[in-house]
């Protein structure tokens, strides 16, 4: 997130400079300084000890005494025009980083998974899914690969309508297929909506196969790693999808399963103890899955010129799925435990997603610059969105707006600010600690 920070502030400061604004401080952080510099325009470069965003700080005569000979270069003195430049470079700055790191993206490559149908079950086939087949649209809206899918059928999911599927047979042959979450009940989560017709793509077909047993686990004694499942209460498994369905079946008064394992090519039965917890329905059998990285079908690669409109195009499709998201949440159709994330969820998914490759932290670098230029666009007061605000009702009215609703306004953004921010860390907790 410093770079992100960074990035966005330099946005200002640069621009500042551009147009004759005096710099006194630029600021990677808040609180005590841990360290700093002084160039010879005067401006102080400092690191400070809460890495939660930065500042820069420029001459102004509203926040103390300036000397009249220094007018000139005061922020406040400056046109409308040069102010609203100042103040949107920040998020511009942003953007232009989001689209630069996914022309890296492009240029790198990443693993291509095929929006390919791993297994259907009678359900799906009900619906018109068969297995094999390859999802080429959702709702008129071109599919090019397994991420894509999983965002239009979450956003279905969201929204509780039919979702539409054009899609491509093992013999060729074109036909629709409809998932009919409009049937799901509004109390439904998000998550279980988005499950309640979840198909497993070809590239997430796990086997059945044990890679661990935690410590927890009440099954250490019957099974250990290598242990392939092959049936559980009587239904035979192939894969690890197939095993929450058969659990939750189970009665709710269940402390064992019947199962039927492989072990060192031998079939053996026994019987598996149940693992209930308060936060969930469906019991467990605290196991883990072999732990293997999906097999991509193919790498998307482009050179550097092919690269750049690939970069807007991506830059673009995330903002409308950030938007839209952000619409669904403001709407109630969202739960806001799914919206803002606080820092222990951003390094943990930041850790994770590290450990996939440089582009795919690239990427998630990207997500996250756009999510800042964003949310300081928003029409908030102290946000640079806000300013923005007050500066367009300047050009308009010819005059300021006046101090006492300007302090009412910043009153009420830092109060928003500070709500966005306890739901952070909030949602940090539910998600990371409950």
């Amino acid at each position: 997130m410093s770079v992100i920070v960074g990035f966005h502030e330099f946005g200002h400061f640069q621009v500042a400079r551009w147009v004759g604004v005096q710099v006194t401080r630029f600021s990677l952080g808040f609180g005590p300084r841990l360290f700093s510099r002084t160039d010879r325009h005067g401006t102080e470069f400092q690191f400070a000890a809460i890495p939660l965003g930065g500042y820069v700080k420029m001459t102004d005569t509203r926040e103390g005494d300036v000397d009249p000979s220094n007018w000139s270069r005061a922020f406040d003195r400056k046109s409308v025009g040069r102010r609203m430049a100042v103040v949107a470079a920040g998020p511009g700055a942003n953007i232009v980083l989001t689209v630069v790191l996914f022309w890296l993206v492009a240029i790198i490559g990443t693993p291509f998974y095929a929006a390919k149908v791993g297994e259907a079950s009678a359900a799906l086939q009900t619906m018109g899914l068969r297995t094999g087949d390859v999802v080429t649209a959702v709702d008129g809206q071109t599919v090019a690969d397994a991420e894509t899918l999983n965002t239009e059928l979450l956003s279905a999911a969201i929204d509780r309508r039919d979702a539409l599927l054009r899609v491509e047979g093992a013999d060729g042959s074109q036909r629709s297929a409809t998932l009919p979450y409009s049937k799901l009940p509004r109390t439904a989560s998000t998550v279980e909506a988005f499950n309640a017709y979840r198909f497993p793509l070809a590239h997430e077909l796990v086997p059945a196969v044990i890679g661990a047993l935690p410590a927890q686990s009440p099954n250490q004694s019957r099974l250990q790693a290598g242990d392939r499942l092959l049936q559980l209460n009587g239904v035979s498994v192939r894969y690890w999808h197939e095993l929450a369905p058969v659990l939750r079946t189970l009665p709710a008064t269940a402390n064992t399963v019947s199962a039927a394992i492989e072990r060192d090519g031998l079939r053996k039965s026994v019987d598996l103890a149940l693992l209930r917890t308060p936060d969930s329905a469906t019991p467990k059998l605290g196991i883990q899955a072999v732990t293997q990285a999906p097999k991509a079908d193919g790498v998307q690669r482009l050179n550097p010129l092919a690269a750049v409109p690939k970069a807007l195009r991506d830059t673009w499709a995330a903002t409308r799925m950030m938007g839209d998201m952000a619409y669904k949440a403001f709407t109630g159709k969202l739960e806001l435990n799914l919206t803002v994330a606080g820092p222990v969820t951003t390094a943990r998914v930041s850790n994770a997603v590290a450990q996939s490759g440089a582009a795919q932290y690239l990427k998630l670098l990207a997500l996250l610059s756009l999510s800042v230029a964003i949310l300081n666009l928003l029409p908030i007061p102290v946000l640079d969105g806000g300013h923005l605000l007050y500066y367009l009702i300047e050009w308009v009215k010819g005059s300021p707006v006046h101090e006492r609703i300007q302090r009412l306004g910043n009153a009420v953004g830092l109060a928003l600010i500070f709500s966005l921010m306890g739901l952070a860390f909030f949602n940090d907790f539910v998600n990371n600690f409950r």
